[in-house]
């Protein structure tokens, strides 16, 4: 009998049903009926997944996000602006190296018929990554990789409070003299909207705005009863002087975002939810604390501040013909203000 390798789109739904019964590699919270429609409401994306078999059997379900941009279609998973670290395909356990090639090339013959703009981010493909690289090279993918900074949390508070830059000690004990103390808080309507008031005033004192809406924050503020996502805050005066969202899965947590007052960063505030934030995660056994991307020299200082290793997550982007041509114009605009990205 002839080996029948096809992939399909299948509906959120049936994608969950098969998350549930098969044992998939690489399985993130990303990759989880939440964070999707989160991300679906607050961006105002489709999610569309697929799923690959081979006589029937599954191989890999892999969910996608889409939306549309005036004429193009843009698909990712996952896809830039979403906040999103990473998903890709989730794969069957002990399969062929050959036969995950042919998946990947199956995947993208379905998903790049209608679209304009791919792109897949993974994070972990069980030392395979070459072969996932390999295979979206031969297509015409383009690797580019996304920096960022990891923290080890496996060692004691001790270690790794020693292991932080000087100016990063310094920076908690002033903060701490000053009487501030930060805490782990259950995210009320109330205290998105003074957070996010907060980001606005920091976008708009440098002439931008805030890249994502409010919506966004509301959204995965539920995600923190699930104890996925995690709010850290330092008050002054009983208002926020400054305060992060992290994603914790499982022994792995990551910086979201955060903000600060003027009167928050004069006070060292943002270093005291950082060092209470690791401090939780030592407890809770988180053994990786990624920083959230590097690319901002400001903010890369502050990050660098707390020590950690250089990384590089994996991302590979396809782009049609016609979407070389327009990107340039694009990318011009939207630094102009006159469309949006997002």
């Amino acid at each position: 009998m002839p080996l029948r390798l096809k992939s399909n789109w299948i509906s959120l739904e049936e994608y969950l049903k098969t998350l549930s019964r098969e044992k998939l590699i690489g399985l993130t919270g990303y990759h989880k009926s939440e964070w999707l429609l989160a991300t679906s409401s607050a961006f105002g994306c489709d999610i569309r997944c697929v799923e690959s078999t081979l006589n029937g059997k599954t191989l890999a379900i892999t969910p996608f996000m889409f939306k549309k941009k005036g004429p193009m279609n843009l698909i990712g998973s996952a896809l830039r602006g979403t906040y999103t670290e990473f998903a890709g395909p989730l794969f069957v356990s002990d399969l062929d190296d050959s036969i995950m090639s042919k998946v990947i090339e199956s995947q993208h013959q379905l998903i790049s018929k209608d679209s304009h703009y791919i792109e897949w981010r993974v994070q972990s493909l069980a030392n395979k990554e070459h072969l996932f690289g390999e295979a979206l090279k031969k297509l015409g993918y383009q690797f580019d990789s996304v920096p960022s900074l990891l923290i080890d949390l496996s060692q004691s508070e001790d270690d790794l409070l020693a292991s932080f830059v000087g100016r990063a000690r310094t920076a908690v004990r002033k903060a701490e003299k000053a009487g501030l103390s930060a805490t782990v808080v259950e995210p009320s309507e109330e205290w998105i909207k003074e957070y996010y008031q907060i980001l606005t005033d920091t976008f708009a004192r440098q002439g931008l705005a805030v890249p994502h809406p409010i919506i966004f924050f509301q959204t995965i503020a539920k995600l923190s009863k699930s104890g996925f996502v995690r709010c850290v805050e330092v008050r002054i005066e009983n208002s926020i002087g400054a305060a992060a969202i992290f994603i914790k899965d499982d022994s792995r947590m990551m910086y979201l975002s955060g903000v600060a007052t003027k009167d928050g960063m004069r006070l060292a505030a943002s270093s005291l939810v950082q060092w209470h934030a690791m401090k939780q995660g030592v407890r809770d056994e988180i053994i990786d604390y990624d920083m959230g991307g590097l690319g901002i020299g400001s903010i890369d200082k502050f990050k660098r501040s707390f020590g950690g290793t250089d990384v590089s997550h994996l991302k590979w982007v396809w782009r049609s013909k016609a979407f070389k041509l327009i990107e340039p114009i694009a990318i011009w605009l939207s630094k102009k203000g006159k469309i949006s990205l997002r």
